[in-house]
């Protein structure tokens, strides 16, 4: 064993015109395997330091779906429209290859934070809010979503038990 064996190697390659200063930033689209990676940045007497935060807590987060139903899912998009957080219904796909190019996102990404209802990046209707996280370098989308079908549902089926309750009375 050597002093290395615990470190986790950032196999990134990030362009000369990418100018690094301190922050954080989201540093997924130059990750060789497609991987989130968001990492903290310390530029201090001509020292870089450089810190991958913890992926895991993030998902910890985005996972919770208390009062979300069953087609509930909130995630994060990155500057180039790809997911940084794994999808709940396409869960063997890596989520930087996942597109979402959806209103919410380009919404998010001109600074506004809304409620709306439009087609997901599965072309299914959902009740969506949305927001940028802007900290620092890092610009992000966070959009929480559940279909909109399944929200309609109890209203549809209480309809449905009026008209056959209305129809048995009348008879």
């Amino acid at each position: 064993k050597t002093a290395y064996d615990n470190f986790d190697s950032l196999q990134i390659k990030l362009p000369k015109t990418e100018a690094i200063s301190s922050g954080i930033y989201d540093f997924t689209e130059y990750q060789k395997e497609g991987k989130t990676t968001i990492v903290l940045v310390s530029q201090k007497n001509n020292n870089t330091l450089v810190k991958l935060i913890d992926y895991s807590k993030i998902v910890s987060i985005l996972i919770e779906r208390t009062g979300m139903g069953s087609s509930g899912e909130s995630y994060l998009v990155g500057k180039d429209f790809h997911m940084r957080s794994p999808s709940r219904f396409l869960t063997k796909r890596i989520p930087s290859d996942i597109s979402v190019k959806t209103k919410g996102v380009f919404d998010a990404f001109s600074d506004s934070s809304e409620r709306r209802i439009f087609n997901d990046y599965r072309g299914v209707e959902v009740y969506s809010a949305y927001s940028q996280i802007n900290i620092s370098n890092l610009k992000l989308a966070i959009l929480s979503e559940i279909d909109v079908s399944e929200v309609k549902a109890p209203t549809e089926l209480l309809i449905a038990m009026a008209v056959r309750a209305y129809t048995i009375v009348k008879n």
